[in-house]
């Protein structure tokens, strides 16, 4: 049996070794039974290279592109209290991942008052020194790396925990639907097959559907760095900024610029909708207000896609620009995040309940203002609540 991955040296390894062999074939003397064996092996090189020919046909047509992350970058959690350590830490359940067979949970890490630190990805493998014990990949914003660190060895106290930064030995990719205009989802067989194939690649150390939703929108990829090369051959790389545009699209808010560190709550952020938050699984550092809030029902704002037109000004430069009501006046949000006319803004529910709003206006402090749709994303469920206070001027993280 031929592994897919070994297929372009084995093909051209093949065709020169049956091209060398045939032209022997006809200067030596052998047996006809000899010579039959030859030509059957012969048959077999050419019916390999045929077959990855093919595989190579396919891989033009690919359904997934990728898309490095080199904003990315992981931390590594080991040792016999892994689990119960940050089980304490974190807004998700760990035990999800053994009892719903994920391989990764989206999650985010709180201070005292409930606020967001950092938003993260916890990925789980089994430990090569001891198979029964698990170690967790945390991963980050590459500018928050250092500080989740000292978060994490902050509240370490006696457990027997292990934290260290693998950045330098593993990378980040996100694997996109090559159709991204089309369907945020996509299950077809030849997506199925190609993961399958990349999964078990020379390098691929953990490949897993993104754990937010919606679901299939993405695949996070962790490649060994020295062996990127291999696990990333003949696979359509995508545009950079493909990754932020579709988050854009989506919703999805990521890393400290989207969910301000100390300001940001987890449920403006959508975690609960994203499935970043457990409601069920005991006590965590910050657990009461996100706990309370859920409970109450009560929340005003939440994190949306939203789609400037007429900007006369940098994309860049509308991040903390204040959107505003075009008929009144009225303060309704602010931009998080902005690139190439689209971005995410943290918005009262009730300019962005029901589908694209009236008309906004996104203000800077230089004076210069734009138009900005706000959308509520499709895969949200129908029942957001929507205070009929939320149009208060609670306005403390604007």
């Amino acid at each position: 049996e031929i592994s897919y991955n070994n297929m372009p040296m084995l093909s051209n390894a093949l065709r020169l070794f049956s091209k060398s062999l045939h032209s022997q074939l006809g200067l030596c003397k052998i047996s006809q039974s000899k010579r039959a064996a030859a030509n059957a092996c012969i048959i077999q090189m050419l019916q390999c290279q045929r077959r990855f020919l093919c595989y190579q046909a396919k891989d033009q047509q690919s359904p997934l592109q990728y898309e490095l992350l080199n904003e990315r970058s992981l931390l590594q959690v080991n040792g016999l209290d892994a689990k119960s350590y940050l089980q304490g830490l974190i807004t998700n359940d760990l035990s999800c991942l053994d009892k719903c067979q994920r391989g990764a949970v989206f999650s985010m890490l709180l201070n005292a008052q409930g606020r967001v630190l950092f938003d993260t990805i916890v990925y789980v493998r089994s430990d090569s020194d001891n198979p029964e014990h698990r170690v967790y990949l945390i991963e980050s914003e590459s500018s928050d790396l250092a500080d989740l660190a000292k978060h994490l060895r902050r509240y370490r106290l006696r457990k027997k925990v292990e934290i260290a930064d693998v950045s330098d030995k593993l990378l980040v990719a996100a694997l996109l639907p090559a159709g991204l205009d089309d369907s945020a989802e996509s299950s077809s067989e030849a997506e199925s097959q190609l993961l399958h194939s990349l999964s078990s690649r020379p390098g691929s150390e953990c490949l897993v559907r993104d754990p937010r939703l919606p679901v299939g929108w993405a695949h996070r990829w962790l490649i060994r760095r020295d062996q990127s090369a291999t696990a990333l051959d003949g696979l359509q790389s995508a545009k950079t900024g493909t990754y932020r545009m579709t988050r854009y699209r989506l919703g999805i808010g990521e890393g400290p610029v989207d969910h301000p560190p100390g300001r940001a709550l987890p449920l403006e952020c959508n975690a609960a909708l994203l499935n970043g938050v457990s409601f069920n699984k005991g006590c965590y550092l910050g657990q009461e207000l996100t706990a309370r809030t859920h409970h109450t029902g009560v929340v005003r704002k939440r994190l949306a896609p939203v789609l400037f037109t007429d900007s006369g000004a940098d994309c860049a430069a509308l991040a903390g620009a204040t959107l505003i009501d075009a008929r009144n006046g009225e303060t309704v949000g602010q931009v998080r995040s902005a690139h190439q006319g689209r971005g995410l803004a943290l918005v009262r529910l009730g300019r962005i309940q029901g589908g694209p709003q009236q008309r906004l206006l996104c203000k800077l402090n230089s004076g210069v203002a734009c138009e900005a749709t706000v959308f509520k994303p499709d895969w949200w469920p129908s029942d957001v609540v929507t205070a009929a206070s939320g149009d208060a001027a609670d306005s403390r993280e604007e």
